[in-house]
């Protein structure tokens, strides 16, 4: 008897120095927060939100969710031919390579901006059941290095989310910005 009573008081002693196990604590977002939250995709360009947010965050989930099965990548001329075999038939799998080597090279901020400052796009087709839009995107890792140029973004219809990204085409430069081809050409997959 003398036994577990003195159990019973080595329990309790513990529950009340490190704290009642029935305490309330503050809510854990689910899977830890690492990434923004996913943006229901009802029009082609809310594709750009998730993918952005894919792209800074630590998960890629949002970014691997946004693209469509049969993702291409297509650089303009003189990317490849300044990354021969680099480039060719860059597909959703060499994508997400090439974005796990981002972040592991650039642990710092990354963003990636679709359309211009404000959001608009030179050209707009959201008809039919690949729907497009022509215009500047802009990637800034760490805030240093940037990358920008002039592109169309196809979109596939999907089940859910209801598009996905087809094809990224880089089709000229941004300024003196460097494209989105040439940093995949520097950090190929598998390498």
């Amino acid at each position: 008897m003398y036994r577990r009573v003195s159990i019973l008081i080595v329990v309790i002693s513990t529950l009340v120095l490190q704290g009642c196990l029935f305490e309330t604590r503050d809510p854990v977002v689910p899977g830890g927060g690492e990434e923004d939250t996913w943006v229901p995709v009802e029009e082609a360009t809310d594709v750009f939100t998730n993918l952005s947010s894919g792209f800074s965050e630590l998960a890629n989930s949002n970014y691997e969710r946004s693209l469509s099965d049969e993702f291409l990548f297509v650089p303009t001329g003189t990317d490849q031919g300044q990354y021969p075999g680099i480039l060719d038939d860059w597909d959703k799998s060499d994508e997400l390579d090439f974005l796990n080597k981002i972040k592991g090279d650039y642990t710092g901020e990354r963003s990636i901006r679709f359309g211009d400052e404000s959001g608009e796009f030179d050209q707009v087709n959201l008809e039919g059941d690949e729907p497009w839009v022509e215009g500047e995107y802009l990637i800034t890792l760490e805030g240093e290095a940037s990358y920008g140029g002039i592109a169309r973004f196809t979109f596939v219809r999907a089940g859910q989310p209801k598009y996905q990204l087809k094809e990224w085409r880089d089709i000229d430069f941004l300024g003196d910005y460097s494209t989105s081809g040439s940093l995949r050409g520097q950090n190929p997959p598998g390498q």
